[in-house]
């Protein structure tokens, strides 16, 4: 039996087969997986689990986590039963393939997917399909901008803010921005024994803020090249006077006359602690004096 009549068998779910051992050494696979591929329809994802098993980018303990976790979705999407379970499988499931094809964890995806339907499927309609798809798009602009593989709930959100940085992403102004934060923080830097407050010096730093941030700091990006815009991040520094954090905790937004429009922090939270507003107060005074 080739690999081909397999695959042909299991969309037909005709799959019939004694010998479970040499099934898997032409496979490649666990007679239980290739069993429930045929219950499902799933034949045509074979050959992307046999490269992603082969490359290591999955477990065979994933793929039985996957098939757990199909057999659920009627449990999980509960405003709207899926009449047509069929019809799902082989989309949902070639969208966590996806994921994976880009580097994110198997379990992570399906789990992320899950809590996606328990938890948000209360406030809208939720479409499975739809759901996956949302993720799959996440991921792959995630990627393309070489975020790291960090999973967020909410993937409508999630996805609203990726796409508006995706597409600043796509048109790069390395030199300009770089240029634009050496004469904001000619202005507007400032440094004490804990802190260093200055522009994000290049595009990369810009990203990297606003995708730990979940928000779209990136689309500041054209508005601080073209003077529209001030932004400032707060950084620690240590005993030597070094930047301790990759990511900044904390940015802010100002305009020319030194008024405070907005200051956030991760999951674009408002910031409201106490010490970290008297650091901006501080710098604030600072420069009015500074004129």
């Amino acid at each position: 039996m080739s690999i081909k009549d397999v695959i042909g068998m299991m969309e037909n779910r005709t799959l019939i087969f004694e010998d479970a051992r040499k099934l898997k050494q032409v496979i490649g696979l666990p007679s239980d997986i290739i069993s429930r591929l045929d219950e499902m329809g799933l034949g045509c994802m074979l050959s992307d689990l046999q490269r992603l098993k082969r490359d290591e980018m999955i477990t065979v303990d994933e793929i039985r986590y996957m098939f757990d976790f199909l057999s659920s979705l009627n449990t999980l999407s509960r405003k709207k039963k899926l009449r047509d379970l069929d019809g799902y499988y082989p989309r949902i499931m070639k969208d966590i393939l996806e994921c994976v094809d880009y580097g994110y964890k198997a379990r992570a995806v399906v789990n992320a997917i899950a809590k996606e339907l328990m938890f948000y499927s209360n406030l809208t309609n939720v479409d499975t399909s739809t759901v996956t798809r949302e993720l799959r798009d996440c991921c792959l602009m995630a990627t393309k901008m070489n975020q790291e593989k960090k999973l967020c709930q909410n993937f409508s959100e999630w996805h609203s803010v990726l796409s508006r940085n995706f597409n600043v992403f796509q048109k790069p102004r390395h030199e300009e921005f770089i240029n634009a934060a050496a004469n904001i923080n000619n202005r507007y830097s400032y440094r004490t024994d804990d802190y260093l407050i200055q522009c994000p010096t290049t595009e990369r730093e810009l990203f990297d803020i606003g995708f730990a941030y979940h928000n779209c700091l990136p689309t500041y990006r054209d508005r601080i090249i073209d003077k529209n815009a001030i932004i400032l991040s707060i950084y620690k520094l240590d005993e030597q006077g070094n930047v301790i954090d990759t990511i900044p905790a904390y940015t802010f937004e100002i305009n020319r006359d030194l008024d405070i429009i907005q200051l956030k922090t991760f999951f674009d939270a408002d910031v409201s602690e106490p010490s970290i507003l008297d650091i901006v107060k501080t710098w604030r005074a600072t420069m009015k004096k500074k004129g």
